[in-house]
């Protein structure tokens, strides 16, 4: 039982590290299924959601091409679980460093300057309202439209999975929308495998 609880904070200390997916393999070499310990249910929420994104992004199996062009493939899923949800994935290369991609998820604040706007059209505030760990935040953008049209305001939650391991490394990121979700999946240019983005 001592053992049992020295690994649990071992996964706990190895969480505060960002490394989600290391933390979550302990849990379940342990079978720590519940827990009084609130990161234990966040380690295991977050750990799932990445595992659903990478068996979704492992096969073309219930998406339909809509389109490929540029060596970037669009696919679309009808979710039969959740009918008012759609999914759209992308799937193609990214000729840049991972770490690189993701700090885009942490330069919110300039997206106004990287998105232009032109005749009241674009994006006219986007910020970072909160900040729980290195690899989680939470965004709030504004997009403006022409008359008669209103502003959509839009909230989301970037969190980034590491889920490096040494054949594929890659590290996850889920863009939570709501109740819709938006994942990217980001593999470094090491890998023979192509990056996928799931919207």
């Amino acid at each position: 039982m001592e053992n049992q609880s020295s690994r649990i904070h071992e996964a706990l200390a190895i969480y505060r590290e960002s490394k989600v997916m290391h933390a979550y393999a302990i849990l379940e070499e342990l079978r720590v299924y519940e827990s009084s310990l609130e990161d234990i249910s966040t380690i295991r929420s977050r750990a799932q959601s990445m595992i659903r994104l990478r068996e979704s992004c492992s096969s073309d199996d219930g998406w339909t091409l809509q389109n490929e062009s540029h060596d970037v493939r669009t696919l679309y899923k009808n979710n039969s679980d959740t009918p008012n949800v759609h999914s759209v994935r992308l799937d193609g290369d990214v000729d840049a460093p991972v770490f690189m991609i993701l700090a885009l998820f942490h330069e919110v604040d300039l997206f106004t300057r990287w998105i232009p706007s032109y005749a009241l059209l674009g994006l006219n505030f986007a910020k970072c309202v909160h900040h729980p760990s290195p690899t989680e935040l939470f965004v709030h953008m504004n997009i403006t439209l022409p008359w008669p049209f209103m502003s959509r305001y839009c909230f989301f939650k970037c969190d980034g999975i590491d889920c490096m391991d040494d054949e594929i490394p890659q590290i996850g990121v889920i863009l939570s929308v709501g109740f819709n979700f938006f994942c990217v999946r980001i593999i470094s240019r090491t890998s023979k495998t192509k990056p996928s983005m799931v919207l």
